[in-house]
């Protein structure tokens, strides 16, 4: 059963979906995008993956060594990879690498951002493999 039709008649969806929306127009969608993206594969979130090329999935696997991103990029897909591995693990480092392109707001905005993406992943991964 997809996240949809399991919260269809609930008021959960459509606060889900406003919170969704708005993490994308609050913040950078394309650095949203691209750690996203990262986030899919490293939670094997099937639909999302279902939508990169293989190009791009070569690509952010070798994401540390890749001459094509910024600076900016790194420090998004540094900080998105150890939020998901391990986020009682992340640093002020992990923090302050990312700080150092995005201002207060913007850093706040941008993880905020992230635990949206991140949670409506969880949760459709859970409801996929539960119902």
């Amino acid at each position: 059963m997809e996240l949809d039709e399991w919260l269809a008649d609930t008021d959960a969806l459509a606060a889900l979906d406003a919170a969704y929306a708005a993490a994308w127009e609050a913040t950078d969608s394309e650095l949203l995008a691209l750690c996203r993206d990262r986030m899919a594969m490293l939670l094997r979130h099937q639909p999302t993956l279902d939508s990169l090329t293989d190009d791009d999935r070569r690509e952010l696997s070798a994401w540390p060594t890749s001459t094509t991103l910024t600076d900016v990029q790194r420090a998004a897909l540094d900080f998105t990879e150890q939020y998901v591995v391990d986020v009682s693990s992340l640093t002020d480092a992990h923090a302050d690498a990312l700080r150092a392109h995005l201002d207060d707001s913007a850093f706040a905005t941008f993880v905020n951002a992230l635990l949206v993406i991140e949670q409506r992943m969880s949760l459709e991964l859970v409801l996929g493999g539960v119902l």
